[in-house]
Parts: C-alpha cells; sequence; structure tokens
C-alpha cells in the first residue's frame, strides 16, 4: 500500500502519522465512490392497504399516513418533497436538507460522493392486489419482477419523462459505465429507487415453487435472489436481465434489473429516516458487494454499528475506510510508550486513528470518537426531525471511542481470503459486537419507551469519560488478533473536550510500571447474564477493597478486602441473582476510588 511517512507534531496528535485515503482491499466497487450519482426515486402504494401500523404512521412531517397517498392526488409523503429526501441534480451541499439522502452521502464521504436525484410527483398505484403479481407473472422470475415492470412501463410514467415538465436532465441519469466506477455513459438507467409503503415483499417475491423468499428489500428492481449465486451468464449483460423477457427502457435509458450492474433498488419504508438508512444500506450492496459486514453477534468479521451490519444507523469507520471516504491517522507505536491521543468527532473531521506496531497489519486497534452530532446517529428529537415514532428508530447507542480490529489485505488467518480484493476482508468490533440481536424493540429498565436503542439501555457499546480499555487478553467476542498490540495496549483516562475525546495511550502495561500510569478496572463479560470478571490492576502494594454498587450508588455487594501485590488481579462473581441494570464496580486501592460500569441483562 502507498504510505507517505511523516514526523510531525500535530495539534490533534502528538506523535507521527501518515494519510492514506485510498480505497482499501475488501470492497467490490460496482458503483463510484466520488462524484456525483442521480437517482429516479418513485413512491408505490398498494390501493388495499391494511393500515396495520396506527398512529405512528400518520405524522405527515416524518411519516407515511396511511391514507395520504390513496386519495385523487395520490400525494407523496410530504418527506418525499423540497428536497426532503433527495436534492435534485446540481445542488451545491450547503443546500443538502439535513436528513436527507444527499446530506447523508455528503456527510459520510466527508465530500467525496453526492447521492441526488428526482422524484415522481405522486405515488403510483399497482392496477392489481399482490396475489395477482405472482400468479400472473408470465417469463419473470418472480411477483416483484412483474410489478416493477409494470410500474417502469406505465404510461404515465413514460408520458412524464417524456413530457419533461420539470425542465429534468434526464442525462443525469446516465453518468457511468453500470457496475463498474468508471465516469462514462453507456446508455443504461444508473439507480432507480422505489420506495414501498406495503409490506408485500414476501408475497411479491414467491419462488416459481411458491416458496416465500424473505428480504422486505432488495439491491435490485426484483431479480430472483436465488438464481444468482450460480446464474451462469456474466451479470454485466442483457442476457442476464430480469427483464430480458420484455425489456424495458425509460427516458431514452434501458434499465436492467441484475445484481452487480442492475438499475434499481427496492425498498419498503414507512418514515423519512427508514427510507434513507434502507436506501443508504441497499445502495451500499453496489459499493461493498452481496455481503454484510456485521454476521454475526460473535464472529471476527463482526463490525455491527452501521448502515452495513445488523444495525442499519450510520457508516462505522471500517465501511468508510473501504471506501476512501475517511483520513485515516496512524499513530506508529513501540514498547514502553505513552501517547497523549485527542479523536474529534470523527464525521465532522473525516479521521480516524489507526494503532500499529510497525507496518499495518492485523489485529491493529482502530479507533474513531462518534458523537450525536447528526440527525441520524443523535437520538430521537422532534426538534431535529429525527423521530419516526416507530420502535425500530436506530440511532447511535452511546457518544465516545468505537474500536475495531484491523484486517490485513490477503491473510486467511485474519479473517479473509487469500486474494487482496476479495469482498470479505473484513473489521472485527470490540465492543460493538452482539448490536445485532439488540435490533428490536428495546423496553427494559424504568423506561417504558420502546426503542432499539435507548439512551441508557443495558448494554455498553463504546467507551465513555472513565472508561479503561485493557490489554485485550481476553475479548468478549472473537476478534482479529495482534499478539504485541493485544498484550500490551491500554486506553486510560477518556475524557470529553470540546467535540472530542482525550485518552492516555499506553504500550507498557505488561512490561513496564509507567510512574502515572492509571490503575486499570474492568469487567467482562460486560453485559453479564451470570458469571462476570473483575480485572484490576495495583501499581504497589496497597490495601484494597471493592464492591458493588447499584445506578444509585447504593452498595449492592461487599466483594473484597485485604491488602495486594503489585501488578494485575482479577476477581470473578456471580450476578445471576442481580435485577437487570446498571451496576457500578467500585475498587478503592489506597485512597485512589476507581470504577466501571457493569451491566447485567436478562
Amino acid at each position: 500500500m502507498a504510505r507517505c511517512f511523516l514526523s510531525l507534531v500535530l495539534l490533534l496528535l502528538g506523535t507521527a502519522v501518515c494519510y492514506a485515503q485510498e480505497v482499501r482491499p475488501g470492497v467490490r466497487l460496482l458503483l463510484p465512490t466520488e462524484g456525483e450519482v442521480s437517482a429516479l426515486v418513485v413512491f408505490v402504494q398498494f390501493p388495499d392497504e391494511p393500515d396495520i401500523f396506527g398512529d405512528w404512521a400518520s405524522d405527515p412531517v416524518t411519516e407515511w399516513p396511511h391514507e395520504r397517498s390513496l386519495g385523487p392526488g395520490h400525494s407523496l409523503p410530504s418527506w418525499g418533497e423540497g428536497g426532503r429526501l433527495v436534492a435534485l441534480p446540481g445542488t451545491p451541499p450547503e443546500d443538502f436538507v439535513s436528513g436527507s439522502l444527499s446530506a447523508f452521502y455528503h456527510t459520510m464521504s466527508h465530500g467525496r460522493f453526492r447521492m441526488t436525484g428526482y422524484v415522481y410527483p405522486q405515488v403510483m398505484q399497482p392496477a392489481h392486489p399482490v396475489e395477482w403479481y405472482h400468479a400472473n407473472r408470465g417469463n419473470f422470475a418472480n411477483g416483484a419482477v412483474a410489478l416493477s415492470h409494470e410500474l417502469l412501463t406505465s404510461d404515465a410514467l413514460q408520458t412524464y419523462l417524456a413530457a419533461n415538465p420539470d425542465g429534468l436532465d434526464l442525462g443525469a441519469f446516465d453518468t457511468f459505465r453500470n457496475g463498474t466506477t468508471v465516469r462514462e455513459p453507456d446508455g443504461l438507467f444508473d439507480l432507480i429507487v422505489l420506495v414501498h409503503r406495503d409490506e408485500v415483499m414476501p408475497r411479491l417475491r414467491l419462488s416459481r415453487n411458491d416458496r416465500p423468499l424473505s428480504g422486505t428489500s432488495l439491491t435490485s428492481l426484483g431479480a430472483d435472489l436465488e438464481l444468482r449465486p450460480t446464474h451462469p451468464v456474466d451479470y454485466r449483460l442483457p442476457a442476464s436481465d430480469a427483464f430480458a423477457p420484455d425489456p424495458v427502457t425509460l427516458g431514452g435509458l434501458r434499465v436492467i434489473d441484475n445484481v452487480t450492474s442492475g438499475s434499481g433498488v427496492t425498498i419498503r419504508a414507512y418514515s423519512w429516516k427508514q427510507a434513507v438508512r434502507l436506501i443508504t444500506h441497499e445502495v451500499g450492496h453496489r459499493h461493498f458487494g452481496r455481503y454484510h459486514t456485521c454476521q454475526s453477534p460473535n464472529a471476527s468479521t463482526s463490525n455491527c454499528v452501521g448502515i452495513m451490519g445488523g444495525a442499519y444507523i450510520t457508516m462505522s469507520a471500517p465501511d468508510r475506510i473501504k471506501l476512501g471516504w475517511t483520513e485515516v491517522v496512524n499513530v506508529d507505536v513501540d514498547a514502553y510508550e505513552r501517547h497523549h491521543l485527542t479523536l474529534p468527532d470523527a464525521l465532522i473531521s473525516g479521521k480516524v486513528f489507526r494503532i500499529r506496531h510497525g507496518e499495518d497489519g492485523c489485529g491493529d486497534l482502530i479507533a474513531e470518537a462518534r458523537f450525536w452530532s447528526n440527525p441520524w446517529d443523535h437520538p430521537p428529537d422532534p426538534t431535529l426531525g429525527n423521530d419516526d415514532g416507530d420502535d425500530v428508530d436506530l440511532f447511535l447507542p452511546q457518544e465516545g471511542l468505537y474500536l475495531y480490529k484491523a484486517p490485513e489485505a490477503g491473510s486467511v488467518l485474519c479473517g479473509g481470503r487469500p486474494d487482496p480484493g476479495s469482498d470479505d476482508q473484513r473489521y472485527s468490533s470490540l465492543e460493538n459486537n452482539g448490536l445485532i440481536g439488540r435490533v428490536v424493540p428495546f423496553a427494559q429498565g424504568a423506561s417504558t419507551e420502546q426503542r432499539a436503542f435507548r439512551v441508557g439501555g443495558t448494554y455498553q457499546v463504546a467507551y465513555e469519560p472513565g472508561h479503561t480499555f485493557s490489554p485485550v487478553q481476553r475479548p468478549r467476542f472473537d476478534a482479529h488478533r495482534n499478539p504485541w498490540l493485544d498484550s500490551r495496549l491500554t486506553l486510560t483516562n477518556i475524557q470529553r473536550r470540546d467535540g472530542a475525546f482525550s485518552a492516555e495511550l499506553w504500550t507498557s502495561v505488561l512490561v513496564e510500571e509507567p510512574e502515572e500510569e492509571t490503575p486499570i478496572v474492568y469487567a467482562y463479560p460486560n453485559p453479564a447474564t451470570d458469571l462476570t470478571t473483575l480485572q484490576y490492576r495495583v501499581a504497589a502494594i496497597a490495601p484494597v477493597r471493592i464492591y458493588l454498587l447499584d445506578s444509585l450508588g447504593r452498595r449492592v455487594r461487599h466483594l473484597a478486602e485485604g491488602p495486594h501485590q503489585p501488578g494485575t488481579h482479577e476477581l470473578t462473581f456471580d450476578v445471576s441473582t442481580l435485577r437487570t441494570g446498571l451496576y457500578w464496580c467500585r475498587v478503592a486501592i489506597g485512597e485512589q476510588v476507581h470504577a466501571t460500569a457493569l451491566h447485567v441483562v436478562r
């Protein structure tokens, strides 16, 4: 990998750094990562759709009211108008509506990539009930393809584009060679987004054996996913098009329906925020390939807080690194060192940090500071217009330091394949694993508010002020390993200062006793259900007293007391009889008192 070696003292980081902005291995680019891509967005609603969502889907500001588009005017949800979902082509970034699809990509890419487009001015209504499309699919793969074909060849849409009443720049729909990053027109429609209000995809996507195909959002306009892994035809060829039995031309451009070079994205959404995160997830498959960056809660390839993982919020540092959308600041460390790090808001500054020993390697530590500084990460707040009102309104669970272990290109042992360009060079998350199982309505503890990520929830996902990240000897989840860093690296004295997090970075915790070292206090596993282990370090002979406190500071248990020798100590205790909630492990070492949060879950 190309490198630049610079030795200088920065205001933000007192160590030698190197900047890297190139696209990293592990991403199969089927869409440009720089410049502007424009989409045609079409809203769809079945006339006979039952209103199964009730009041929470009736706010005209952020949601899609059931009756709004069923009348004579077929009115769009209000968030589909006026650039709230997507800005018109050529709109300067400073005019992007906060929370929109256009603002999302501008923020995530730090200005490198823009998504703009046009929204068809009425909600399109299918001519038949849901089941009709599968029963009458003809030569199409399934009912979803049949419905998409009907919509895109309808007189209304064809007439609208031909008449061009709004002066649309139809050339904006063909700016790159589909399935590549090459910036040249190819006569194919770049991107069409069908936004359904209905929960109909499993019924529309019945296989030819009448078996429902899972999923409510697709990376195409409806092609049968079962055909794709073994399809003998190159997806870039027209013969692989699901519309091949009856080709579609729209606005003078051929519309194709396949994975790599296809024109379409199909989603279902009932609110503004939901539409943005699902569109970006499905478009993400054109950037990353067919895989997800979080496959399971415990795998070494788990990176969960991100749209391509188990929680569709914003892009994580690994996702942005792969696309070349962030500035990687290399922190080169050696033994017996102490560094002071200042990590600014990763999305505002465009910076993430790679802590390494020598060259880039498997298990290097990637750190980013994340804040509730944007409408997608921020908890639901009506004043920000980011409250969908539903029970899966995702947001960044905590502000703090998010930590990942890096893969090494071409290393099988680091979780990838020998091919450096393969699409499974995945990062692993040290604290975010397990969230994939928590993307469900959350109703634990004192609050009755149901949110997928509730502020004050009973799990830790980031390192906050007062927390310590200890050496990675016993990670709570499987992660890419680096024996040198794992046995030494420690982050202490985490503090929040003026839009940034600062921390002390040590590389000698198991090798030498720094005079100013802060004792380590760390609990694992955390969250805990039965047994948990408290790890703490004593710098010199001292009396130690350990208590377990509840969230109000009341003593729950007296865990240990007595003189301790210098070194690292561990204390295992049972929490199975405790109620679900937040507790504090209080460790008094001599005159110093340290505490770490412990989350107990059932």
